[in-house]
């Protein structure tokens, strides 16, 4: 029984060994370099921001009101987007897989949730990440969100952190129609998180570092949302009652 399931293995071993060859000596990899990046260009997306669930995607705009700040809308995705199936190109052979990710992961960039209770499931895409992922990936967004806006009475306020790899450059970005106010106090966490020593340190020795997903967590953790003071909630509301007028609409 051993034998024959060796033999079994050997064998399926053998066939994908057969199809990698074929793969490999096919017409579209003996074209040059150029022309196979316009051929992944029409296959693929290009230059999109995607939620790492794959059901929603976000456009940056410049804010209407305040042209020094960006702003963000986001949509469901399209009914004839399916990533899966767009990928299956790199399943050819070794060489088409190597060239499809890095196109698919280098131009475009990905909304990871970092709030305590969403943080597991970035880690777990993250770790699921091929190589080719940490090679080319120029900038992520960390999907935030405070507790409540106390302008529009929503229940979550959403912003993204936008992380620029080679520099490690950090900009905010609210939704298209936010909450002044809410945006502030986020800048304000924000700029707190980017004079503590963890940061400082790390951007110091950045451009020494390969990116990997044990980074990508830590930069999340580092800008994760803080608990919030002793104050109640309904302490809080209270407290943040009589400035609602105060805030203005970017």
């Amino acid at each position: 029984m051993v034998t024959q399931a060796a033999e079994s293995c050997r064998s399926d071993e053998d066939e994908r060994a057969i199809h990698e060859l074929e793969n490999s000596s096919s017409k579209l990899l003996s074209l040059p370099a150029e022309v196979r990046n316009q051929i992944y260009a029409e296959l693929l997306p290009c230059d999109e921001i995607w939620h790492i669930t794959g059901e929603t995607y976000y456009e940056i705009r410049q804010s209407n009101s305040k042209p020094d700040k960006k702003a963000f809308v986001k949509d469901d995705k399209p009914d004839d987007m399916n990533f899966d199936d767009r990928l299956a190109l790199s399943r050819c052979c070794k060489q088409l897989r190597k060239e499809v990710l890095r196109y698919f992961y280098g131009f475009n960039s990905f909304v990871l949730p970092i709030a305590p209770e969403a943080i597991d499931g970035t880690r777990q895409w993250l770790s699921s990440r091929p190589a080719e992922m940490f090679a080319v990936t120029r900038k992520v967004y960390l999907q935030q969100a405070m507790r409540r806006c106390h302008r529009y009475r929503t229940p979550w306020y959403e912003r993204l952190l936008s992380i620029d790899f080679k520099t490690l450059e950090i900009e905010i970005i609210g939704k298209l129609r936010h909450c002044s106010g809410c945006l502030e106090r986020y800048e304000r966490q924000v700029e707190r998180a980017k004079e503590r020593r963890p940061f400082k340190q790390l951007k110091e020795t950045w451009a020494d570092l390969d990116l990997s997903e044990d980074q990508i967590m830590q930069l999340a953790k580092m800008f994760q949302r803080r608990p919030s003071s002793s104050k109640s909630e309904e302490e809080e509301d209270a407290a943040l009652a009589g400035l609602v007028l105060l805030f203005e609409e970017v």
